[in-house]
């Protein structure tokens, strides 16, 4: 396990290549955070200067709103955890997502990922991340929170026409439970890059199974555990 500062690995992993496109999930969100430290991520082959000026910065996105530099940008975040206190200022689209639960009972919207389509030097890759973190100051510079990342790239020449890959039907079934009425620009581009990919890893989404039953059939059948580290801010013995 490596300690590394969140906002300068992804720095890193960008690199000089262009963003093409971009969907974060969270549960909690707070634009004006999004929007001054995480979002100057997606335009670093631009070479605009951001920094922690609120101002300076505004000035800055409407030079490249202008210029028609800032990449198709969507947030998926629980309804009832986006910070009500600052309003999104900048053109990415939003959705404030309310879970159906059962009467009485509220049901959030709770997962950390990051999907990140990149254009190096005329090749699509799409940058995977996965963690602990939401779109806040907690979760990005005060706590101690777990990610891993992996770099996708096409393994195949002709596009999967009739079936989907998890990642694709993760993209759809959370598009829907905002009532979309078709993709946002992101998940259309990412998605078609998708297409072109067989996923060769196991990714959990609860939509359509519990998480113990994906433990059951892929870890705890297998007589292959040797040891198991939980990391965990809470913990329940139950």
């Amino acid at each position: 396990m490596e300690k590394i500062i969140l906002k300068e690995k992804i720095g890193e992993l960008i690199g000089a290549k262009k963003v093409i496109a971009a969907i974060f999930y969270t549960f909690n969100f707070d634009p004006k955070f999004f929007e001054n430290y995480i979002m100057p991520l997606l335009i670093s082959s631009t070479g605009k200067n951001f920094n922690d000026e609120e101002i300076h910065n505004k000035i800055l996105w409407r030079q490249l709103a202008k210029e028609n530099q800032i990449p198709p940008i969507s947030v998926y975040c629980d309804y009832y955890a986006k910070d009500q206190t600052n309003a999104p200022s900048l053109g990415y689209d939003i959705n404030c997502l309310k879970v159906p639960s059962s009467k009485g009972k509220i049901a959030n919207f709770h997962p950390k990922q990051i999907m990140i389509l990149l254009d190096d030097n005329g090749v699509q890759k799409l940058l995977f991340i996965t963690g602990s973190g939401n779109m806040t100051t907690s979760g990005w510079c005060d706590n101690f929170e777990c990610f891993s990342y992996k770099e996708i790239s096409r393994n195949k020449l002709q596009p999967n026409r009739s079936s989907t890959n998890s990642v694709q039907d993760y993209i759809n079934r959370t598009n829907k439970l905002a009532h979309n009425p078709k993709l946002l620009e992101s998940e259309n581009l990412i998605n078609s890059f998708l297409r072109y990919v067989d996923i060769n890893f196991q990714f959990f989404n609860n939509y359509s199974n519990k998480f113990e039953d994906f433990l059951r059939t892929n870890i705890f059948e297998k007589d292959i555990i040797e040891e198991i580290e939980i990391v965990s801010p809470y913990f329940s013995p139950d």
